[in-house]
Formats: structure tokens, sequence, C-alpha cells
């Protein structure tokens, strides 16, 4: 299991063009934002590596399940953040004062 404070920070994507998220869910401290760039060529690579987070959108695209539980996927997440072949895929991991 990934230790959380060793991930604070931005990950992945800038914040713009987003099509799915942000979403937003905090514990212990931390706050973990997702969200899905129009770069995003439904390659299934987010699928494969955090399918509990990630689902295929019926317009052709990765979409987040915000429903998800994103702390527990954390490893998983950033899996998917660092193999996405088009940098389609963003995560923030910040300390909340």
């Amino acid at each position: 299991m990934v230790d959380p404070s060793k991930l604070v920070g931005e990950h992945g994507a800038a914040r713009a063009d987003i099509i799915s998220g942000p979403f937003t869910q905090e514990r212990g401290g931390l706050a973990l934002t997702l969200w899905v760039t129009e770069a995003c060529i439904d390659c299934d690579i987010s699928r494969e590596n955090c399918p509990a987070v990630y689902r295929h959108a019926e317009r052709g695209r990765t979409e987040i399940k915000p429903e998800a539980d994103f702390f527990a996927e954390l490893e998983n997440l950033k899996n998917a953040v660092d193999h996405c072949p088009t940098t389609a895929l963003g995560l923030v991991l910040e300390k909340k004062p």
C-alpha cells in the first residue's frame, strides 16, 4: 500500500479541457482530486489499472466513478496516471490545513 504523504502534489494532466470531474474526496487531513481531460483516447489503460474508479463513458471516453473510494485505490490511480499515453488523467493530493 502506498503512503499517501509521498504522493502529495499534482500528477498527470493539467486542469484544462476537463471532460470528467474534477471530483474531490477528503480523508485524514488530505484532499484527493481526480479529473480526465479531452486528451483521452479511450485506450483502456485507466480502466485496466484502476477499474474501481474509471469506467467507459457512453460518449466514447473514460470517466470517473465519483462514488468510488479514491483513497483505497490511490496506488492504482497513480499507476493509471503514470501509464496514460496521452497524459489525459490528472490527480492532485493536497494536505488540508
